[in-house]
C-alpha cells in the first residue's frame, strides 16, 4: 500500500456524513460507517438500526443489513463483509478490494490494511474532529492532520514539510499552499450563493485558472447540474445540454471547443422500468471532417453489471458475471469467427478478491499462486496455441523474507532460465525503502540515504558510479550530481509557480527553460549551449491541441510544421515546411483509414472485427520531378572578423534549398534546411570553410552545386590586462579594478564563489566595477579585453573574503503577560549569524540596547508593573540583517497585603422599640496599595460566621454586625492574584 498520500477529491455526488450539508469534499481517508434504517421503539424510546451504511472517499456505499449474528451485505454478492467485535468495541469490515477497514465505537475509522496486512492506523481524533491525528504506515512512517483552528488544516508530511489547507464553515476547502519554493497555492471559488458548496472557480497563484458554470433555474428538474467547463482564456471548453429522449431517458448532448456534438443516453433515467436505470447506454457523434457520424451503444444485465457493448464499427463485445459481480468471460468480436474469448478464475475466499488464472481460449493461459502472506508467490504462463512449444509452461516465482513488522526485507524473482539461474534480488530497509538491485549476474545497484518522503539521494551503479540526489520540499528533484573522473558534475532543476519544470542547467554549461502560458501549456523550450541558442515553439487551438510546432538555431528556423484537427480533436492535417502534407482519415473507433500525401499518394488501412490491420493498400498520382536545375553558389574569397554571408540562386521546381558546411577538409554538416536562398556565417574562427547547396521538393533533392570556399583571418585580439585588484575583505560590495589594455573597446568581468563556475557580472569598457555579491564566501575573479580582433586571455585576482549580513530576521518569542517581574525572551537562530543585537523599550519608549552576545535568549528579572517591548536582529562580520517583529509582554505583579486595617463597631441601644434591643454596626479602613484593583475584606462574628467582600475603595460602607466580639482582616487583589492577608485586627466598640 502506498506510504504516505493524502488526497482530496471534490464530488458532487458524494457528501460526507459527518460534515456540514454543504460541502462535497472527502479525503483519502473518508471512509465512514453510519447508521441507516433507524426507528424509535415506541415501548422503550431505544433507537433501533437495522443497517450500517458504508461509504468510500469516491462515493460510492455498501448496505450491511442486521441479522442474528452480525451483518449481511444488502444485494451484493458477499464479496464485503461486516462485523462486530464485542471485545475490541470495534467494527471490522472487509471491502471488495480485499483490504479491511476496522472502526472504532464511534464509528470513525482507525485501521486500513491490504490481504498482507499491511496498511495505515490513523490515531488521535477522527478525520472529522478539530484536533490532531496521525497516520502511521505499518513501516513506521506517519504524517499528521492538524485541524489548527476552524477554517485551517495543517498536513505535515514524512519529512516535516506542511501543506496548509484553508476551509470555510461549510467544510469547503477555499486554499491549499505547497511547500517549497517558489510558492504554489490552489483557491477554490464557490460563487454562487443559491447553491453553496458547488465549485465555481480555481485559481493558482492568485490568477484565474478554470471555471464550471451550473443550472440555476430552481425550477428545472438538472438545477445544480453542471453546465460548462473552461480554462480561463475560455479554451478547452466543454458545455452540457440536459434533456429527455422520446421514452422519457435523460440526455446529455456535450460541446466541445471546437464545436462537436455528442450525444449521451442514460437509459431507465426518469423512464420506464426495464434496462438499469442511470446507466449510460448509448454514445453518438455527429459527423466530422475526416469521419462520419458514429453511435456506439451498452447493454448491462439485472445487477448493473456492463453485459455487451457494440462499437462504432458494429463490433460487438459481450461480458458475463458470477453472482458475486465478479467478471467470469469475456467475448471480443463475439458473433463472429474472429471471435476471442477470455476466461477469468477467482480465489474461492471471496475476501480475497483475487485472480487465480486468466485464459484466452486457444492462445494462452496466465495461473497465479499466493503464499500465506497473500502475497504473489508465481505467474505461469502456458502456451495453448499451436505456435511455438505446445502447452509449454513458464513460470516466474517469488520469494519473500519479512520483518517483524510485515514489510518486505528481500524479494527474489526467479524468471524463466536454464536452472533458474536468472534471478533478480530486491533488498528493502525496514521502512519500504528499496537499498539494493541485483540481476543474476550479481550486477547490483544500491541506494541509501532516503529522505522522509523515500526518495533516494545516493545511489550507485554496477561499475561503481555514484549519482547523488536532492529534493525540494515537495519531493521533486532539486538536483542531480555525477562524478565522473572523481568531479563533481551538476543538473540543477527549477521549477514554476505551477510546480511544472521550469528550468535545467547541466554541468557542461547547458541551461534549458520551458515556458509555460497560464493554462500551463508548453509554449516554448529554450536551450542555450556552446553553440548559441535554439528555440522550440508550441501554438494551441482552442481545444489545446498543438497546431504549430518551430525549431530554430540562433534564430534560423530548421523545422517547421502546422498541424489542423477534426472535431473530435484528431490529427486531420500535418504540413511541413518544405510543403509536405499528410491528410489523415478515421473510421468510427479511430483506427487510421487513410494517409495521403502532397502529392496525392494514399495508404489505405482495413481492420477486422478486434480493430486488427489486414490490409494496406498503396495508391496515387505520380510524384513532381525533382528539381532539375543546380544553385549557383557565391561566397567571398577572404574574411577578416568571421562574418559574412552565402547566397545561392532559385532553382525551378524547388520548394527548399539544402545548405552544407566543411571546416578545414573536415566533413560534411547541414547548416540550413528551409526555403531561404542565403545564410548567414558569424563568429567564425580563422580558418578555410567550404559550402555546397541544393534545391529540394517533396520529392526529392538534385545535385550539389559545385564547391566555393571562404578564407577567414581575424584580427589579433588585444592583450590581457596586466592585473586585477580586489579588496582582500568585504561585507558584500567588491570594487574591482584593473589597468588598460591597448587596442581593447571592452572588458568582461567574471566571479566564481569557491571552485564553482564562473559567471559574467559585468561587460563594457570601464576599467573598474562594483559587484554586489549576495551569498557569504570566498571569491575570486578574472577579466579579459576585447577588441576587433576578438578577446585576449582570462587575468585572475586574488581572493576576496566576503561575509554577508544576515539577510533574514530572527523569530522573536516572548510571554504577552507575567506577575512576577521575572520570564525569558529567546529567539531563533539564523544562519552565517555569530551574535545577535537584543533591544527593549518601556511602555512604548525609545529603543535601547539591553544585550549582544551569541545567546539566542535572556532571562529578566526584577521588572515592575509595566509594558515591555523587544526586537532583535542577527549579526556577522559583514553586518547585521533587519530587526525582527517587535514583541512584547505585560507584567502585573501581585499587589503587597494591605496596612493600617482600622476598624470600629458602633454600639446602639434601641429604647423605643418593642422589645428594646441593642444594635452593631462595623466599618473599616486602611491603605490605599499600589497595583491593586479591589480588595477582599474578611470578617468573623461572634456566630462564627466568616463572610468576606469584594470592594473598589479601601474602606467598606456601615454595616449590621451581630455583636461587638468581631474580628477583621483585608487583602489586596488584582489580575495577577491577591497578596497575603493582613494581620486580624479587632474591632474597637463605640457606644452610642
Amino acid at each position: 500500500m502506498s506510504q504516505g498520500n493524502f488526497t482530496l477529491y471534490y464530488n458532487t455526488a458524494r457528501k460526507i456524513p459527518q460534515a456540514l450539508s454543504n460541502t462535497y469534499w472527502s479525503t483519502n481517508l473518508d471512509y465512514t460507517l453510519t447508521d441507516g434504517k433507524c426507528f424509535v421503539n415506541k415501548n422503550t424510546g431505544e433507537l433501533i438500526c437495522s443497517a450500517k451504511i458504508y461509504q468510500r472517499p469516491d462515493g460510492s456505499t455498501l448496505t450491511f443489513d442486521s441479522q442474528s449474528g452480525g451483518y449481511v451485505e444488502s444485494g451484493g454478492g458477499g464479496l464485503a463483509t461486516l462485523t462486530y467485535d464485542s471485545a475490541s468495541s470495534t467494527y471490522i469490515l472487509h471491502d471488495e478490494d480485499a483490504t479491511t477497514k476496522v472502526f472504532d465505537t464511534y464509528e470513525n475509522i482507525k485501521s486500513i490494511t491490504d490481504s498482507s496486512g499491511i496498511g495505515w492506523t490513523i490515531a488521535g481524533s477522527g478525520p472529522a474532529s478539530a484536533s490532531t491525528y496521525t497516520v502511521t504506515h505499518s513501516s513506521g512512517k506517519s504524517y499528521s492532520v492538524t485541524r489548527n483552528s476552524s477554517d485551517t488544516i495543517t498536513v505535515t508530511d514524512p519529512s516535516g514539510n506542511a501543506y496548509v489547507l484553508h476551509l470555510t464553515n461549510d467544510g469547503n476547502y477555499t486554499s491549499i499552499t505547497y511547500p517549497g519554493s517558489p510558492a504554489t497555492t490552489v483557491s477554490f471559488k464557490y460563487g454562487l450563493s443559491a447553491l453553496p458548496g458547488l465549485l465555481t472557480e480555481v485559481d493558482y497563484n492568485g490568477a484565474p485558472y478554470d471555471y464550471t458554470s451550473y443550472n440555476t433555474n430552481s425550477s428545472s428538474p438538472y438545477y445544480g447540474w453542471a453546465t460548462a467547463n473552461y480554462l480561463a482564456d475560455n479554451s478547452e471548453s466543454a458545455t452540457i445540454l440536459y434533456a429527455k429522449d422520446a421514452a422519457g431517458n435523460l440526455q446529455a448532448t456535450i460541446t466541445n471547443a471546437l464545436g462537436h456534438h455528442r450525444v449521451q443516453t442514460y437509459d431507465g433515467t426518469n423512464g420506464p422500468g426495464g434496462t438499469y436505470n442511470g446507466q449510460l447506454s448509448a454514445i453518438s457523434d455527429d459527423a466530422v471532417a475526416d469521419c462520419g457520424a458514429t453511435i456506439r451503444g451498452r447493454s448491462y444485465d439485472a445487477n448493473g453489471n456492463l453485459s455487451k457493448e457494440v462499437d462504432n464499427n458494429g463490433n460487438v463485445h459481450t461480458y458475463t458475471y458470477a453472482a458475486t459481480g465478479q467478471l467470469q468471460s469475456e467475448t471480443e468480436a463475439a458473433g463472429t469467427s474472429l471471435a476471442r474469448t477470455t476466461d477469468y478464475t477467482w480465489d474461492s475466499d471471496l475476501r480475497l478478491n483475487r485472480l487465480t488464472s486468466v485464459t484466452v481460449e486457444g492462445w494462452s493461459k496466465t495461473t497465479y499462486t499466493y503464499n500465506a502472506q497473500n502475497r504473489l508467490a508465481s505467474v505461469s504462463v502456458t502456451n495453448l496455441s499451436g505456435n511455438g512449444s505446445a502447452n509449454q509452461t513458464l513460470t516466474t516465482t517469488y520469494g519473500y523474507t519479512l520483518y517483524a513488522s510485515g514489510m518486505v526485507h528481500v524479494m527474489t524473482v526467479t524468471h524463466p532460465s536454464p536452472g533458474n539461474s536468472d534471478v533478480d534480488t530486491y533488498t528493502f530497509d525496514a521502512l519500504g525503502n528499496l537499498t539494493s538491485r541485483a540481476n543474476g549476474l550479481g550486477q547490483a545497484t544500491t541506494f541509501s540515504n532516503y529522505n522522509g518522503l523515500g526518495e533516494p539521494q545516493h545511489v550507485v551503479g554496477p561499475n561503481g558510479d555514484v549519482t547523488d540526489y536532492s529534493y525540494d520540499a515537495r519531493g521533486r528533484v532539486a538536483t542531480k550530481t555525477t562524478h565522473p573522473n572523481g568531479v563533481a558534475a551538476t543538473w540543477t532543476y527549477g521549477y514554476d509557480g505551477y510546480g511544472q519544470l521550469a528550468s535545467l542547467a547541466v554541468p557542461d554549461g547547458e541551461t534549458t527553460a520551458w515556458n509555460h502560458d497560464a493554462e500551463m501549456r508548453v509554449t516554448s523550450i529554450v536551450r542555450n549551449d556552446k553553440d548559441g541558442a535554439s528555440t522550440e515553439s508550441f501554438g494551441y487551438d482552442a481545444n489545446g491541441d498543438v497546431t504549430s510546432h518551430t525549431v530554430s538555431r540562433n534564430g534560423t528556423p530548421s523545422l517547421s510544421e502546422t498541424l489542423s484537427y477534426d472535431a473530435l480533436g484528431r490529427l486531420y492535417k500535418r504540413q511541413g515546411n518544405h510543403g509536405q502534407l499528410l491528410t489523415y482519415g478515421y473510421d468510427g473507433n479511430g483506427n487510421v483509414l487513410t494517409v495521403t500525401d502532397a502529392t496525392g499518394h494514399t495508404v489505405s488501412n482495413q481492420y477486422d472485427a478486434l480493430n486488427r490491420v489486414t490490409k494496406t493498400i498503396s495508391s496515387g498520382g505520380a510524384s513532381p520531378a525533382l528539381p532539375s536545375g543546380v544553385p549557383n553558389l557565391s561566397v567571398p574569397a577572404n574574411n577578416a572578423n568571421g562574418n559574412y554571408s552565402v547566397s545561392w540562386s532559385g532553382v525551378t521546381g524547388a520548394a527548399s534549398y539544402v545548405l552544407q558546411q566543411r571546416d578545414n577538409g573536415g566533413a560534411w554538416t547541414t547548416v540550413q534546411d528551409g526555403t531561404a536562398t542565403s545564410w548567414a556565417a558569424t563568429g567564425k574562427s580563422d580558418g578555410t570553410y567550404s559550402y555546397r547547396v541544393r534545391a529540394c521538393n517533396v520529392t526529392g533533392c538534385g545535385a550539389w552545386s559545385g564547391v566555393a570556399s571562404v578564407i577567414v583571418q581575424r584580427l589579433t585580439p588585444p592583450p590581457a590586462p596586466a592585473s586585477v585588484s580586489v579588496p582582500a575583505t568585504s561585507s558584500g560590495n567588491v570594487a574591482v579594478s584593473w589597468p588598460s589594455s591597448s587596442t581593447a573597446t571592452s572588458y568582461t568581468l567574471q566571479h566564481r564563489l569557491g571552485t564553482g563556475s564562473w559567471n559574467t557580472v559585468y561587460s563594457g569598457g570601464n576599467t573598474s566595477t562594483t559587484v554586489t555579491e549576495s551569498a557569504t564566501g570566498s571569491y575570486t575573479y578574472q577579466v579579459q579585453a576585447c577588441g576587433a580582433g576578438g578577446c585576449s586571455g582570462w587575468t585572475g585576482s586574488g581572493t576576496v573574503a566576503v561575509t554577508v549580513p544576515p539577510a533574514s530576521a530572527p523569530n522573536l518569542s516572548v510571554p504577552s503577560s507575567n506577575s512576577t517581574g521575572s520570564y525569558t525572551v529567546s529567539w531563533t537562530g539564523i544562519g552565517g549569524a555569530t551574535s545577535y543585537t537584543l533591544q527593549g523599550q518601556v511602555n512604548g519608549g525609545s529603543w535601547g540596547t539591553i544585550q549582544a552576545s551569541s545567546s539566542t535568549s535572556r532571562g529578566e528579572s526584577g521588572k515592575g508593573n509595566g509594558t515591555y517591548g523587544y526586537r532583535v536582529q542577527a549579526c556577522n562580520a559583514g553586518g547585521c540583517g533587519p530587526w525582527s517583529g517587535a514583541g512584547s509582554v505585560t507584567v502585573l505583579r501581585v499587589p503587597a497585603t494591605p496596612a493600617g486595617l482600622s476598624a470600629t463597631v458602633y454600639k446602639e441601644f434601641l429604647s423605643d422599640t418593642r422589645p428594646p434591643k441593642t444594635t452593631y454596626t462595623l466599618t473599616a479602613t486602611w491603605s490605599s496599595v499600589a497595583g491593586a484593583s479591589s480588595y477582599n475584606f474578611n470578617y468573623c462574628q461572634p456566630s462564627g460566621s466568616c463572610p468576606t467582600q469584594s470592594v473598589a475603595t479601601p474602606s467598606v460602607p456601615d454595616f449590621y454586625v451581630q455583636g461587638g466580639a468581631v474580628s477583621a482582616k483585608v487583602q489586596a487583589c488584582n489580575a495577577s492574584g491577591c497578596s497575603a492577608w493582613s494581620a486580624v485586627v479587632t474591632p474597637t466598640v463605640v457606644n452610642e
